[in-house]
């Protein structure tokens, strides 16, 4: 018997209208954390469940004027964005990622903290764990969200947006990335957005989104 990933989401009337964008708003951002109504179920059912969203670390990592994209390769976990150019690293959050308060109530600003550490350690083959605790606890900063109903994808998806300086990042080396981080390399956000208008590379609708605002 095969088993099946169980990861967060939440339940998509707790969060009302979300609109269609990007918003870098602290009331939306808090709106998440405060109002969502969290949940844990097995991955397939919720990729193809609109009455949830799955929170998503999209973390988005800057050198200088510069920030770093990446295609998603074949061996991803999602198959409608394979091929697609990303400037986001972070993934899906997983069950063993929930933290508890003392009234057993899952912590979704905690467990979204501890998702995004362990996916940029998984996705980027670094360890933090030389990094002090109020350095980790510090680096994923949540400056916006993107909500989009643009594909399947995107409904059943919320992304909370960190942006990091890629010095806070100790021994980045794209050798050592997770395999389906095809062809990374730093890039300025002007030039990604002129050549999709160019039709040279295809964005996935979240990097759109975010390299279209400022950050």
């Amino acid at each position: 018997m095969s088993k099946i990933a169980h990861i967060i989401a939440i339940r998509a009337a707790s969060l009302g209208d979300l609109g269609f964008g990007i918003s870098h708003q602290p009331d939306d951002v808090g709106h998440i954390f405060a109002e969502g109504e969290v949940w844990i179920g097995p991955r397939p059912k919720l990729e193809v469940d609109f009455d949830f969203v799955q929170p998503i670390p999209y973390i988005v990592i800057r050198d200088g004027k510069n920030v770093l994209v990446y295609q998603r390769g074949a061996s991803g976990g999602d198959a409608r964005l394979h091929a697609k150019a990303s400037i986001g690293f972070g993934g899906h959050v997983d069950g063993s990622d929930a933290v508890y308060d003392a009234d057993g109530v899952i912590d979704l600003r905690a467990t979204m903290q501890t998702a995004c550490i362990r996916e940029l350690e998984e996705e980027l083959g670094i360890s933090l764990l030389r990094l002090s605790d109020e350095q980790r606890a510090g680096l994923c900063n949540w400056a916006a969200v993107i909500s989009s109903a643009a594909s399947d994808v995107d409904k059943v998806h919320v992304g909370l947006v960190a942006v990091i300086d890629v010095q806070a990042l100790p021994g980045i080396d794209p050798a050592k990335f997770e395999d389906v981080i095809e062809n990374a390399r730093w890039a300025a956000p002007q030039a990604l957005v002129l050549g999709a208008a160019a039709g040279d590379i295809t964005l996935e609708t979240w990097t759109d989104l975010v390299l279209r605002h400022p950050f």
